[in-house]
């Protein structure tokens, strides 16, 4: 603003004439009137006047026009923002509940499992070959599994289908939490109700923030946990 300011006054001041030759400053070659034996200044001599206060304007417009580009680059440009620290690395985990020996009428699946407790309503089942493992409910009007140690991961849903063979479909309600506190619900959300069916459908809610436990919520009447399954569990963690 100052640089600006101090050209246009550079520009108002300027004279596009070309001055006239300045006389020695010499009160001898000055006419002076007879009557009165006061000098008369002559045209050089008001024209040599002028010159020397366009020359004092001009240097006092250059002075503003430089002060004011030297405040400006003093104040200088604000520094730029620190660039985001890098999002933790992560690592993906899917639980295929394999790794153990199930049975065809299921075992309670153990607390410590993948880093989770599951508590007493999960358990696994062999589905046809001994190594393909699933997990069923057992009994209750909701479920949860809850991180053994308590440290944040991000759950990318799992398969869930129907065991039965006729009237395979059912539904139910992801609820979630983190440190203690109801991050999610699904019984509330919009479109938060999840629909299975006979086939295995990857289910997972709308939410894709750190989490600690997991809860399963099922109609007033209650009776789809009865014929629900579920197979690889994916989840994040964040590596240290």
């Amino acid at each position: 603003m100052y640089f600006l300011a101090g050209i246009a006054l550079c520009a108002e001041t300027g004279d596009q004439r070309r001055p006239a030759p300045i006389l020695p400053n010499n009160p001898t070659l000055q006419p002076t009137d007879p009557m009165t034996s006061t000098r008369i200044s002559s045209p050089d001599h008001t024209e040599q006047s002028s010159v020397r206060a366009r020359r004092r304007i001009a240097s006092l417009c250059i002075a503003t026009a430089l002060l004011g580009a030297t405040a400006a680059f003093a104040k200088g440009t604000p520094a730029p923002a620190p660039a985001p620290a890098p999002a933790p690395a992560q690592q993906a985990v899917v639980l295929g509940f394999d790794d153990f020996i199930a049975s065809p009428y299921g075992v309670h699946m153990p607390n410590g499992y993948g880093g989770f407790v599951w508590g007493d309503r999960w358990f696994a089942m062999q589905n046809g070959a001994a190594t393909n493992n699933t997990l069923a409910l057992g009994s209750g009007l909701s479920l949860w599994i809850m991180r053994a140690d308590g440290t944040p991961f991000y759950f990318d849903g799992a398969d869930f289908w129907s065991r039965r063979g006729l009237d395979a479909v059912g539904d139910f309600y992801f609820v979630l939490y983190y440190q203690g506190q109801t991050v999610y619900n699904g019984l509330t959300a919009k479109k938060g109700k999840q629909v299975f069916t006979g086939t295995p459908t990857r289910l997972q809610p709308a939410y894709t923030g750190p989490i600690d436990g997991i809860g399963l919520a099922f109609d007033s009447n209650g009776t789809d946990w009865n014929h629900l399954a579920m197979d690889n569990f994916r989840f994040r963690v964040d590596v240290k």
